[in-house]
């Protein structure tokens, strides 16, 4: 019963326990802490100094004129399309979102916001059929699956 191999396991299981409760508990304690509060340079904005202030009308503005000079690319429509959702403005977000997914049926992102799109417009059976569609293609796609 007090055999020599005996107390090794036991010695050993006592190392190995206390040490995973350590690291356990100090990964614990440490992702409980708040982050560090950021510095003053950290704080203000990524924008180079003397850069012009832009307001989302103009950025909507320029990105409906790249959209205009290329509508056949289905990444500047999707990016425009995804702009126009930021900005709440839903109704254009959903046409240009439907563009893009004529342009690329394929990219699970784009019909993921599609749908998204659509729940929100009140369309839901439009939602599900694209939501589908993304899930066929992507079965573990997340958004889809949200």
């Amino acid at each position: 019963m007090f055999s020599s191999r005996n107390l090794h396991f036991a010695v050993l299981g006592i190392i190995l326990g206390a040490s995973s409760g350590y690291v356990f508990a100090f990964y614990r304690a440490h992702s409980s802490q708040p982050p560090p509060p950021l510095t003053e340079t950290q704080t203000q904005s990524e924008v180079p100094s003397g850069h012009p202030d832009v307001n989302n009308e103009q950025m909507l503005a320029a990105m409906r004129k790249a959209v205009e000079a290329d509508p056949t690319h289905p990444e500047v429509v999707k990016r425009y399309a995804l702009a126009l959702f930021e900005a709440s403005q839903f109704e254009e977000a959903g046409k240009w979102f439907a563009k893009a997914v004529e342009l690329n049926p394929r990219n699970v992102d784009t019909r993921s916001m599609y749908g998204a799109v659509l729940w929100r417009l009140g369309d839901k059976q439009g939602a599900a059929v694209q939501l589908q569609e993304t899930l066929k293609l992507d079965p573990r796609n997340v958004p889809s699956l949200h």
